[in-house]
């Protein structure tokens, strides 16, 4: 597959995905968890070295997301709590997951075209909605993205057989758990 296409693929998974949940940026928070998984949590206000020993050894809320808490910790500092941030955060992960679908898709069908329809089942199932457009779903689009980067250096590993690829992905498998 030429490199033209690829990338003409690319910008098309990206745009559609943008198409579809571009509009959820502008939404607020719930009143669901993102009070107090962002409003009323004390973790994410400062970013220092508690909140890093506190995100990696204690739960918050019967939770233990470390990477979510430091995510969300630096959408509070970037954006200063405005809801818009914090949903445009959750969408570009969305893309990034999406992109990546598709590129471990292309990997193991070598079909481009496939892994675009596959793909796009993906970006555009009802159920991935939730996880882009409420931001204390930011578990999920972390998960899913460690997990797909697992597996890309999973199948690398596959075909080229270095240890030092698969550690790679081990690294990202655990980081998908935590």
């Amino acid at each position: 597959m030429q490199k033209k296409n690829i990338r003409w693929y690319t910008f098309f998974l990206v745009g559609i995905t943008l198409l579809v949940y571009v509009q959820g940026i502008y939404f607020n928070f719930t009143n669901w968890d993102d009070t107090q998984y962002i409003l009323k949590n004390d973790w994410i206000r400062n970013w220092d070295a508690q909140l890093f020993l506190k995100a990696f050894t204690e739960t918050h809320f019967g939770h233990y997301h470390p990477f979510t808490w430091l995510s969300l910790a630096v959408d509070a500092a970037l954006f200063n709590y405005n809801p818009m941030g914090f949903h445009l955060h959750n969408l570009l992960l969305h893309i990034v997951n999406t992109l990546l679908v598709f590129f471990l898709l292309r990997k193991i069908t070598n079909n481009a075209s496939l892994s675009v329809l596959v793909t796009l089942a993906f970006t555009l199932h009802p159920f991935v909605n939730e996880s882009v457009q409420w931001i204390t779903e930011r578990k999920n689009l972390l998960f899913t993205m460690f997990y797909l980067l697992s597996m890309l250096f999973y199948v690398k590993y596959l075909k080229e057989g270095k240890l030092k690829i698969l550690s790679v992905s081990f690294v990202f498998f655990f980081f998908s758990l935590i």
